[in-house]
C-alpha cells in the first residue's frame, strides 16, 4: 500500500440532513498475492476539520486510549488486479470485515484500486 497516496474517507450526518465527509490521515496496509487486503486505521488521526469534534471522536466514540486502531479486511478479486495495467485504477463495490473495539462486522464499501507494479 502506498500510504502517501492512499486515503480513507467516511461520512456522517448531522441533524438528519447535513452530510459531512471526514478522513483518517494515518492508514497502512498491504495486499497478498491471493488478494487479501488488510487496512490498519490509526483512529487517533481522525480528521473532521473541527479540532473539538476530533477530540470527542477519539475519546468518546473510538475510545482510542483502549482501542487505538481499527482493521479492515477485504478480498480483492484477483481478476480485477490482473486485468489492470500498471498505473491504472479501478473502482468497485466490495464486502469487507471491519474490526472495531474487538468486534467484527461485515460492511459494504466502495474501493479504488491502483496497480502499482507488474508483480
Amino acid at each position: 500500500m502506498n500510504t502517501t497516496d492512499s486515503y480513507l474517507n467516511f461520512a456522517t450526518t448531522k441533524n438528519t440532513s447535513n452530510l459531512e465527509v471526514h478522513n483518517f490521515t494515518g492508514i497502512s496496509g498491504d495486499i497478498t498475492t491471493g488478494g487479501v487486503g488488510t487496512l490498519v486505521i490509526d483512529l487517533n488521526t481522525v480528521n473532521t476539520g473541527v479540532a473539538l469534534r476530533d477530540q470527542r471522536m477519539r475519546d468518546l466514540l473510538f475510545e482510542t486510549a483502549i482501542n487505538p486502531t481499527a482493521t479492515v479486511t477485504v478480498v480483492v478479486p484477483t481478476t480485477l488486479v490482473a486485468n489492470l495495467a500498471v498505473g491504472q485504477t479501478a473502482q468497485t463495490d466490495i464486502a469487507a470485515a471491519l474490526n472495531l473495539h474487538g468486534v467484527t462486522a461485515n460492511i459494504a464499501t466502495k474501493v479504488s484500486i491502483q496497480k502499482l507494479s507488474a508483480t
